[in-house]
């Protein structure tokens, strides 16, 4: 079984009629839930078949709490339309699927119209007192009652325990819970919040939090990569433990929950290397730490050179061969001039990597700029690694040509999404296609 097919076939592993909704959150392995499908309605289960009752209360309640009745459902497992209006607790009836015709004792029996139509209910505390009836507010909202008249109700979904509720479902999440309106009539509204140094909400449910792995708990990461001058990064907010400490140009390099190692290539400097490729030579960095800078050169088709110039092009000698008539040909062209090994035969013209091609005898050649397979400024390996390897994607070169198609190779998911020039984000969908 494929993993992202994984969530899909548990949530629907039952009988048709029982299907559940898979869902997949975040990128982060193993997020998947299953939720209940309309009219059902249940907690969402993490990795799991969630519990679905189907309440018509919720559906059809409004029949009976309109006119200050209770309703229930007796049978939630199916919607055969048995919802039930109790005039309970103050008055006396009932009816299945519609409004009860109710009976008050007392002053209720002439006044409880006052409260029913406010969706409230009657009570006469002492049958024996005239006048002294009330309206109540219907369970589970709360408020003041007012002798002779309506009563004051609200609602708060984050404490109540009701079909509607949250009932823990953010304190559960680790969430705070933010009730969108008290009124008895606004159901569902309430909303779950991410904690401080995180980011996120959801209405009835509880929020997939983002958190910035280098500004939580105080900055502390980021203190650790900024100590050594290199800069933190959390390239995906809803994935846990993938900060990391990426070098400060000009340097390079990049290690996810620790420091990286930084390289300083200063041939991958494009006009570094310009310089020698307009000369039809190569450049060198004898060595790449970053606490070695200015130490490039550039030398000589053949390997040697009379002088060889620091920052600046070698002085090349003359062998009496083809190169040194003809060489001009292939360095205005940025090429390499190659020799023969033929005594007396014309000489090539050679690309200068990064740029791959054919030699050609005579004349300058055509280049090519393969990104993905090459080391360069603009490449996917920038000398410290494939950014697409690295991050277990596909590199696919949008064009070769060395003027036009710079920085145009991009990193493939395995799931399609993409990017240019950069690691993609994979939305790994547990769910399956769909």
């Amino acid at each position: 079984m494929q993993a992202e097919d994984k969530g899909s076939n548990a949530c629907n592993s039952g009988a048709p009629e029982d299907a559940q909704l898979c869902v997949d959150p975040t990128a982060e392995v193993g997020d998947w839930e299953c939720r209940c499908v309309e009219p059902a309605t249940g907690r969402a289960q993490r990795a799991g078949l969630a519990v679905c009752v189907i309440d018509e209360c919720l559906q059809h309640g409004g029949v009976c709490t309109a006119v200050g009745q209770a309703c229930r459902d007796p049978n939630p497992v199916g919607a055969d339309f048995d919802f039930v209006c109790d005039c309970a607790p103050y008055g006396e009836g009932t009816a299945v699927g519609a409004a009860a015709v109710c009976t008050y004792p007392g002053d209720c029996a002439d006044n409880a119209w006052v409260c029913e139509e406010v969706g409230q209910t009657c009570e006469d505390p002492d049958s024996t007192v005239p006048g002294d009836w009330l309206c109540r507010c219907l369970f589970p909202a709360q408020g003041v009652s007012t002798q002779g008249g309506p009563a004051v109700c609200q609602l708060n979904e984050c404490i109540a325990f009701c079909p509607s509720c949250a009932e823990g479902a953010c304190v559960d999440a680790g969430q705070s819970c933010v009730e969108g309106s008290t009124s008895p009539t606004s159901l569902g509204d309430w909303k779950c919040v991410c904690p401080p140094g995180e980011t996120g909400e959801a209405t009835g449910a509880a929020a997939v939090c983002a958190v910035d792995e280098c500004k939580a708990n105080g900055g502390r990461l980021a203190a650790l990569c900024t100590d050594q001058k290199q800069l933190c990064v959390d390239p995906m907010l809803t994935m846990g433990g993938d900060w990391q400490c990426v070098c400060a140009p000009p340097a390079i390099g990049a290690a996810t929950g620790g420091l990286a190692m930084c390289t300083v290539d200063e041939c991958l400097n494009p006009s570094v290397l310009a310089l020698c490729m307009e000369g039809g030579q190569q450049c060198e960095d004898p060595n790449l730490s970053a606490s070695s800078l200015g130490d490039w050169t550039c030398t000589c088709a053949n390997g040697a050179a009379i002088i060889l110039v620091p920052q600046g092009l070698a002085a090349c000698p003359n062998t009496g061969m083809w190169c040194d008539e003809f060489g001009g040909i292939c360095t205005a062209a940025g090429q390499l001039c190659i020799e023969s090994d033929e005594a007396g035969a014309d000489g090539s013209c050679g690309c200068i990597e990064p740029l791959t091609g054919v030699p050609a005898v005579g004349k300058p050649t055509t280049c090519v700029l393969d990104e993905c397979a090459e080391v360069c400024s603009s490449c996917a390996d920038k000398g410290w690694g494939n950014v697409c390897t690295q991050a277990e994607q596909t590199c696919e070169e949008g064009s070769l040509n060395s003027v036009t198609g710079v920085a145009d190779w991009k990193c493939v998911c395995a799931t399609g999404a993409s990017a240019v020039a950069a690691a993609a984000t994979c939305s790994v969908n547990e769910c399956g296609p769909g």
